[in-house]
């Protein structure tokens, strides 16, 4: 759906192809996982967590260069803060 949305925004006219994207749950669904240390088990918290002041409401996936993924987070109705990143490559 996410994806879809993204589609309405003049992001066509940058050279963007979008390749993924969706709405995420509240925290209310989801937790945190700690690594063990030393061979020791995860530690699993579940949500909710009054402490959090930053929220992730969804993600879009786009393939461009970096200055475009900036205008491209630019245009993104939140009124909030975006947070963009590029994509950890693994293997070929």
């Amino acid at each position: 759906m996410a994806t879809q949305e993204l589609s309405r925004w003049p992001v066509s006219a940058l050279g963007v192809r979008t390749t993924g994207g969706d709405a995420i749950q509240s925290a209310r669904y989801g937790g945190f996982v700690a690594v063990g240390k030393d061979g020791d088990e995860p530690v699993y918290t579940d949500a909710p967590f009054t402490d959090t002041n930053e929220v992730i409401t969804g993600f879009y996936q786009v393939e461009c260069d970096e200055a475009t993924a900036r205008k491209i987070a630019a245009l993104v109705p939140s009124g909030n803060v975006v947070e963009w990143r590029k994509v950890m490559q693994f293997g070929s």
